[in-house]
C-alpha cells in the first residue's frame, strides 16, 4: 500500500500541480498559458457536423467543443495498458485543448489496467467508463468540483474490490459516492500531507501582473487547505523594478510578500538599488527570513544574514541556502558597496574570483549536513547564460556537493528543469520561473526525498487579503502615476515578442529613445545608455507618468562628463565584450554610430568583481568604424557624454575606471533619468516623432554577423590586489 501511494503522489506531482484548490475555482488554460474565460463543461458539437478526432500519447479524444477547445477522452490505443493518465489537457497539431471529460464505455473491460490518474479538468465521467476493470486498484481523482451527478451509472462496477480513491482533502466526504459509482468496498484516501516548496524569482515589482502574488497567496492556501506543507521562497529582486517600487523604495513590495506568507527569501542584486541603509531598513520590516551565504560584512569579517536555514517537514531537515550573484557590486550601484574613501566594505564572495564563490556556498552546505539536513536547496540569485559568467548556477553545480535542487534566478530564464550533475557526478535538479511572476514553481519533496516539480502559469483564484494589501500600496500613487504627458502611434520596445531582451545585445528604437533624451537635456555631443537600466517598453498609446518611471524605475540622476576619444572607443569596446550575449552594459547611443565584429574575441580584462581593468596596447579590436556627428571619432579630442550618475560615475556595470579620467560638468541642479525622459518628451511636444517607429532602431549601431564557429566569450579575469576606489 505504501509503494502505490508512493507511485500515486508521483503521478500527482507531475501533472496536477496547478490544480490544488479548495474546491471554489479550479485553473484552466488557454492559448500559451493564459488564463481562459469561464466555460461551460460538457459542450457538445452542433448537429450534422462531425465530430474531430485525434490520438495524443495512447489515448483517443473527441473535440466536444471547439471553441472553447474542450475535449472528451473516448478510449486506449493499448488494451493491455496498466496505467491510463488522463491530463488536464493535451496538445494537438499546436492547439492546447482542456480535458473535461471521460466518454462512455471509455475504458471498460481493459483487463490489465491497474491505476487510473484523472486531471483536475475532468469534471464528468461516462457511464461505464471503467466497468469490470477488475485489477483497477488506484484511482487518483485530483479534481475538487465532481458532482455526483456527473458521475455516470456503473462508471466504477466490477473494478477491484480492494481499490483506492484517492481523493482531495478537503472533499474527502463528499466524494462518497464513487464508491456507490460501482464498488462499494472501495476505500476513499485523502492525498496526504507533503512538503510543497512554492518558489519565485525576480518579481522586480509584479505583483499585480500575470499571476501575481494574490494569486500566489491563493495557490498556497489552496495546497495548505489539501493537508500540505507549503514554504514559499523568493529568489532575489523583489524590490525594484516598477514604480510601486520607485516611489516606496522598496517598502510596498515588502509589505506585500509579508502579507502573502513568504518564508525565506535571498537577496538579489537589485534589491540593493535604494541602497545600503534602504536595504536593511526593508529587510528588517520582512517577516520572512533572509538567508546568504556570500554577502559579508568586510569590516567585522562576518556575514550579513545566516548562510541558510533549516526546516523541518514531514519527517526531513531542508537546508535552504541563499547566494547571490557576485556581480551584484556592479550590477547595483558600486558606491553602496563602499565607505566614504572608496574602499569595498562588503564583498560577495568576490575575491579570488568563482573560487571563492564556490568555497562559500560548499561551506554552508556542509554546514547544514552537520546539523542534520537531509536535503539542501539552494536559493540562488546566479542566473545563466553569458550576462550571468563567470559566476552561472550550473557551474557553481559543478564545482560544489551535496545540493539536491537549485531554485535560480537573475537572468530571468523560464526552465521548468535542468539536470546539472555535480562535482561527484550526481545530479541536481535546476530551475527558474522567469520574471514578473509569470509563472510560479512548485517543487514537491515525495516521502522517499524524491523531488519532482513544476512551472505553473497561470492561476484563476485570486487571495483577496493579499489583492486588498496591492490596491492599497497602488493607490497612494495611482493618480500621480497616470498623468497623461504624451502619446505614440508604435511601441517603443526593449523586448522581441518572445520575451528576449533586445536592448542588452542590440539597438531598439527605445534605447535610441533614451540615448537622445540624455544628449539632448544634457546638451552633449554624445548620449549613452545601458541597456540594463531599461526595464520596460512603452507601448501604442497614451504614455503616462507611470511609463517612464518604468522605464527608469532607478531615480539615477543626470550626469555629463568631459573624456576623451579614447575613453569613448574604451567604454563601447567594454559594452560589447559580451555580444552576442546578453550585457547589462551594452551600450544605447546617440549623437554616435559604430560596428560590432562579434568573430573578434574581445580584449578587455577586467578585475575580481567584473569591472573593467584595462585593454592591452595594439590588442585587435570589436568595435570599429565610431562616428561622433558624423565625423571619426578622434581619441585624443575632448567630447561631452551625458548619461546617468550610475553608470559614469558611481562605476555602474564596471564603468568605473572607464570613466574615472573624465571632467564633471556642473549642470547646476539635480535632474533624476525619469525627468529626462519627460523632459526629452516635452520638447517633442509630447508626440514621439515617425523616426523613431522602427523597432531595430536608425542603424547606430551594426552588428556584424559572426561566423557559424564563433561564440562569444567572457572578457579575461584579472585578479587585483585590494586597493581604495576613488569616490
Amino acid at each position: 500500500m505504501k509503494n502505490m501511494k508512493r507511485r500515486v503522489l508521483s503521478w500527482l506531482l507531475a501533472l496536477v500541480l496547478v490544480c490544488t484548490g479548495t474546491g471554489l475555482t479550479q485553473v484552466t488554460y488557454g492559448a500559451e498559458g493564459e488564463e481562459t474565460e469561464a466555460i461551460t463543461f460538457g459542450a457538445v458539437v452542433p448537429s450534422g457536423e462531425d465530430p474531430v478526432t485525434f490520438t495524443v500519447d495512447g489515448l483517443n479524444y473527441t473535440v466536444t467543443d471547439a471553441d472553447a477547445k474542450l475535449v472528451e477522452v473516448t478510449g486506449a490505443t493499448d488494451k493491455n495498458a496498466s496505467f491510463v493518465n488522463v491530463l488536464e489537457a493535451v496538445t494537438n497539431e499546436g492547439t492546447e485543448y482542456i480535458v473535461t471529460s471521460i466518454g462512455k464505455n471509455a475504458f471498460k473491460g481493459m483487463k490489465k489496467l491497474a491505476s487510473v490518474f484523472i486531471g483536475c479538468n475532468v469534471t464528468s465521467i461516462g457511464k461505464n467508463a471503467f466497468q469490470n476493470d477488475k485489477k483497477l486498484a488506484s484511482i487518483s481523482v485530483s479534481n475538487h468540483n465532481l458532482e455526483k451527478n456527473a458521475v455516470g451509472k456503473n462508471a466504477f462496477k466490477g473494478i477491484n474490490k480492494k481499490a483506492v480513491f484517492y481523493v482531495p482533502n478537503s472533499r474527502l466526504n463528499d466524494y462518497s459516492f464513487l464508491k456507490k459509482k460501482g464498488q462499494k468496498s472501495a476505500k476513499l484516501v485523502p492525498f496526504g500531507t507533503l512538503t510543497t516548496i512554492m518558489y519565485t524569482n525576480d518579481i522586480h515589482c509584479g505583483v499585480d501582473g500575470n499571476i501575481g502574488l494574490a494569486g500566489v497567496a491563493a495557490l498556497k492556501k489552496n495546497m495548505e487547505a489539501d493537508g500540505n506543507d507549503v514554504i514559499l521562497v523568493d529568489n532575489g529582486d523583489s524590490d525594484q523594478g516598477g514604480i510601486i517600487g520607485t516611489v516606496t523604495k522598496g517598502e510596498a513590495i515588502v509589505n506585500i510578500m509579508n502579507a502573502t506568507g513568504y518564508d525565506y527569501a535571498v537577496p538579489g542584486n537589485h534589491d540593493f538599488d535604494y541602497g545600503m541603509d534602504t536595504f536593511m531598513s526593508n529587510a528588517q520590516k520582512a517577516n520572512y527570513k533572509i538567508v546568504c551565504s556570500n554577502f559579508k560584512d568586510l569590516r567585522k569579517d562576518e556575514p550579513v544574514f545566516d548562510a541558510y536555514a533549516i526546516r523541518e517537514s514531514n519527517g526531513k531537515k531542508i537546508a535552504f541556502i541563499g547566494v547571490d550573484t557576485p556581480q551584484t557590486i556592479i550590477k547595483s550601484t558600486p558606491v553602496y558597496f563602499q565607505d566614504e574613501d572608496g574602499n569595498y566594505i562588503y564583498s560577495f564572495s568576490n575575491e579570488e574570483q568563482t573560487k571563492s564563490l564556490y568555497e562559500t556556498v560548499q561551506k554552508a552546505i556542509d554546514g547544514a549536513k552537520a546539523e542534520g539536513a537531509d536535503i539542501c536547496i539552494l536559493m540562488s540569485h546566479l542566473g545563466i547564460g553569458e550576462d550571468s559568467a563567470p559566476y552561472e548556477s550550473t557551474d557553481l553545480i559543478a564545482n560544489t556537493t551535496g545540493l539536491d535542487a537549485v531554485l535560480d534566478g537573475h537572468s530571468h530564464t523560464v526552465m521548468e528543469k535542468q539536470m546539472v550533475k555535480d562535482k561527484e557526478g550526481k545530479e541536481v535538479l535546476l530551475t527558474q520561473t522567469g520574471t514578473k511572476l509569470e509563472n510560479v514553481g512548485i517543487l514537491f519533496i515525495g516521502e522517499d526525498g524524491s523531488l519532482i516539480n513544476r512551472l505553473i502559469p497561470a492561476v484563476a483564484e485570486k487571495d483577496p487579503d493579499v489583492a486588498a494589501a496591492i490596491a492599497k500600496e497602488e493607490a497612494a500613487y495611482e493618480k500621480e502615476a497616470s498623468e497623461v504627458l504624451g502619446s505614440t502611434d508604435f511601441d517603443l520596445v526593449d523586448k522581441d515578442t518572445d520575451g528576449t531582451r533586445l536592448i542588452r545585445n542590440r539597438e531598439t528604437n527605445l534605447g535610441d529613445f533614451c540615448a537622445d533624451a540624455y544628449r539632448i537635456i544634457g546638451q552633449a555631443d554624445i548620449g549613452i545608455v545601458n541597456g540594463g537600466g531599461i526595464r520596460a517598453s512603452i507601448s501604442k498609446g497614451d504614455i503616462t507618468l507611470g511609463n517612464l518611471i518604468s522605464v527608469f524605475p532607478f531615480g539615477n540622476e543626470l550626469c555629463v562628463l568631459e573624456v576623451t576619444g579614447q575613453t569613448i572607443l574604451d567604454a563601447l569596446e567594454f559594452g560589447a565584450m559580451k555580444e552576442p550575449g546578453e550585457n547589462g552594459g551594452f551600450l544605447q547611443v546617440s549623437g554616435l554610430t559604430y560596428t560590432i565584429d562579434p568573430s573578434i574575441e574581445s580584449p578587455v580584462k577586467v578585475d575580481d568583481i567584473g569591472a573593467f581593468d584595462y585593454i592591452p596596447e595594439g590588442a585587435p579590436r570589436r568595435v570599429s568604424n565610431v562616428q561622433v556627428g558624423g565625423e571619426d571619432i578622434d581619441p585624443a579630442k575632448t567630447y561631452t557624454v551625458a548619461s546617468h550618475n550610475y553608470e559614469l560615475v558611481n562605476g555602474g556595470d564596471g564603468y568605473k575606471k572607464v570613466f574615472e579620467g573624465g571632467t564633471v560638468v556642473d549642470l547646476g541642479g539635480i535632474t533624476t533619468d525619469m525627468e529626462v525622459l519627460r523632459g526629452y518628451l516635452d520638447s517633442l511636444g509630447g508626440k514621439i516623432p515617425s523616426e523613431y517607429e522602427d523597432p531595430a532602431g536608425e542603424g547606430r549601431i551594426t552588428i556584424l554577423e559572426a561566423p557559424a564557429n564563433t561564440t562569444s566569450t567572457s572578457a579575461d579575469i584579472v585578479p587585483f590586489e585590494k586597493r581604495p576606489i576613488a569616490a
